[in-house]
């Protein structure tokens, strides 16, 4: 019984700390207001347009958003030349990565 309690237990905390990863090729649009925030683009493997969306509490910190803000623009300003990835865990924003495009590395 102790070990189906464990097991139980162990696939609950997988399930509530998985998160997704939005890859992509060109930001379109973002939208960032009161507690609802937006990104559009084209994703990266599918060539899809897609839109994200993600919760925050406007009385909570927001710094790891405030920090992308600039990412989210460099991206959209340089489509050609930078990636975006975005990671969402349950509606809320944990954090964005910036990327040059493999086809501008040097060999």
């Amino acid at each position: 019984m102790k070990s189906k309690l464990a097991l139980l237990a162990l696939l609950s905390f997988n399930t509530a700390s998985a998160s997704d990863l939005f890859l992509f090729e060109q930001v379109t649009a973002f939208k960032l207001g009161g507690e609802q925030h937006s990104l559009s683009g084209i994703e990266k493997h599918t060539q899809q347009r897609i839109r994200i969306e993600w919760r925050e509490n406007p009385y909570e910190n927001s710094q790891r958003l405030d920090r992308c803000i600039t990412t989210f623009q460099q991206a959209m300003n340089q489509p050609e030349r930078y990636y975006l990835h975005v990671e969402l865990a349950q509606s809320t924003f944990i954090g964005c990565e910036i990327g040059v495009k493999e086809s501008l590395l040097a060999n």
